[in-house]
């Protein structure tokens, strides 16, 4: 249910039985679900890297907390509501070291914080997909910051299967695939298998993003794929 409201300008997340949230729309409320856990493998991969990238925050110089301070005041990012806000140093931290430690655990060591306020660019990647096969191939621009230098990695996630009157996604996803630049420059396109069966007529959403080799995660981009 979409609602305005003269008390409440914005709102997000869960107050009782009720559930705040927006889209492309505006602002809506819907009861709130009780979330299940399966614990899949995924979901005890995505804990463990957490875990481990907290784990290195604190363990990390007072220099590299405080290059990460100093990056964090001067990169902004957007929450749930579309607004800009500031997150933490230990926030920004610990989301780029949850990458690194699920995708490319060999580079976990690569914690300083990056020295370029920004948050770097991803050219919109293009994605097929392969119901025969259970597959998707991705095609991302090599020329990109995350595809030129040793340390980068191209995080791609996926929805379950939706009908085609979806058009509008925000999650849950799950883990697609990574693409991580080693010695030399991946290979475009990619072909990766899917966590999960299609069927053709269906509906997938994709959400790519990326990290540098100097650490700056760059902003999600949600594609659209039919079957």
């Amino acid at each position: 249910m979409k609602f305005t409201s003269q008390v409440v300008s914005a709102a997000s997340g869960s107050v009782g039985g009720q559930t705040f949230s927006r889209n492309r729309s505006g602002q809506y409320v819907r009861r709130r679900s009780v979330p299940v856990n399966p614990n899949t493998p995924n979901q005890q991969a995505a804990r463990s890297a957490f875990t481990t990238a907290v784990v290195s925050w604190n363990t990390v110089s007072a220099s590299i907390r405080e290059g990460w301070k100093t990056y964090a005041d001067n990169v902004s990012r957007r929450d749930a509501l579309g607004q800009v806000i500031y997150a933490t140093a230990q926030n920004w931290y610990i989301a780029v070291m949850s990458i690194r430690a699920k995708f490319a655990p060999s580079t976990l060591n690569l914690n300083t914080a990056p020295t370029i306020f920004d948050r770097s660019n991803l050219s919109p990647p293009t994605i097929t997909v392969n119901a025969t096969t259970d597959e998707f191939t991705i095609n991302a621009s090599t020329s990109d910051e995350w595809a030129v230098n040793a340390g980068g990695v191209l995080i791609i996630k996926v929805s379950r299967p939706q009908p085609k009157t979806i058009n509008y996604f925000t999650g849950p996803f799950t883990t697609g695939g990574a693409i991580i630049r080693g010695d030399t420059a991946p290979t475009m396109p990619q072909t990766l298998p899917l966590p999960f069966p299609v069927s053709t007529g269906q509906r997938l959403f994709f959400a790519v993003s990326a990290l540098t080799a100097d650490n700056r995660l760059t902003e999600e981009q949600i594609l659209r794929v039919d079957t």
